[in-house]
């Protein structure tokens, strides 16, 4: 008798966490808006109709075979509503091997004692059943989940090793492609060259341009131009506190001037025509094929 208080008690404080919080797991308007009134109803009719069923002799002394009854079918529903989560937060491993194992034990307890009684025996065979089944479909689906959140994870990290920048809250490429213009002193040509080979790397040697490479070109002035990639605007102000990139500028000051794009003769024409260069270990390479050391 006291065990049946203690479930009794058990049950009252089922019923009012079910309904407190039971109503966040349909998404049905009209179920939230009556949900207490539902609830209500459903212990009152269940109160009858088990409080009937006793009455008329159909349990057997321990009431088990009314509480099978009524967990066979919380067993059947565990089962679509674990596979409409999109997420498994609050979803306990050991809460579910708690139920299993004592709708197990329990139905050990009916067998043992009422082996005569084949309906009840039929239902703690099927409870037990589909609460493994439950079990194995909770474990698959957090593998699931965990090999989604994995997937995205490896392809939020691909997307970021390839393209290597970085994008603000309205989606801009934070990039910045820039255009200078280097017109060499008098006799300082070389000079520069052997600068403008250096140039990108001692960027990159602090993180300041993207990965996409650099291109340069030579106009008949001997103006060399430079398309690059500056990885922020960011990296743009950091430049000129750089101690390593400051000391760059330094020797670029003393071999070119830096010009607007636009007072090379070339940016006058429709379709420009430059010069490509392309700098090799020793020397760099022009279009008419030859090497400069």
């Amino acid at each position: 008798m006291g065990a049946h208080k203690a479930w009794f008690l058990l049950d009252l404080v089922i019923f009012y966490l079910v309904v407190k919080h039971a109503h966040k797991q349909t998404d049905l308007p009209l179920l939230k808006r009556y949900w207490t009134l539902i609830c209500i109803f459903l212990a009152a009719s269940s109160a009858v109709l088990y409080g009937t069923f006793v009455q008329q002799g159909l349990d057997v002394g321990s009431t088990i075979q009314s509480a099978y009854i009524c967990q066979m079918p919380i067993s059947f529903l565990y089962i679509p509503l674990l596979l409409r989560q999109k997420s498994l937060v609050g979803w306990s491993v050991w809460a579910g091997w708690a139920r299993t194992l004592g709708t197990g034990l329990i139905g050990v307890f009916a067998f043992m004692r009422y082996p005569d009684h084949p309906f009840l025996l039929a239902m703690a065979v099927v409870s037990t059943l589909v609460d493994f089944i439950y079990m194995y479909l909770l474990y698959a689906r957090k593998r699931e989940l965990a090999q989604a959140r994995t997937g995205l994870r490896l392809i939020r990290r691909c997307i970021f090793l390839h393209r290597k920048v970085r994008i603000d809250s309205e989606g801009e490429i934070m990039g910045r492609i820039v255009i200078a213009g280097y017109k060499p002193k008098a006799g300082m040509q070389e000079e520069l060259r052997v600068l403008m080979r250096e140039h990108r790397s001692t960027l990159r040697s602090q993180d300041l341009v993207a990965a996409r490479e650099s291109i340069m070109m030579e106009a008949k002035d001997g103006t060399i131009i430079e398309v690059f990639e500056w990885k922020s605007r960011e990296a743009i102000e950091a430049a000129h506190s750089n101690p390593v990139v400051l000391r760059m500028w330094e020797r670029y000051a003393t071999v070119c001037d830096y010009i607007p794009v636009a007072q090379v003769e070339e940016a006058g024409q429709l379709f420009s025509e430059f010069t490509p260069l392309t700098f090799l270990k020793f020397g760099v390479i022009t279009n008419q094929g030859g090497v400069d050391a």
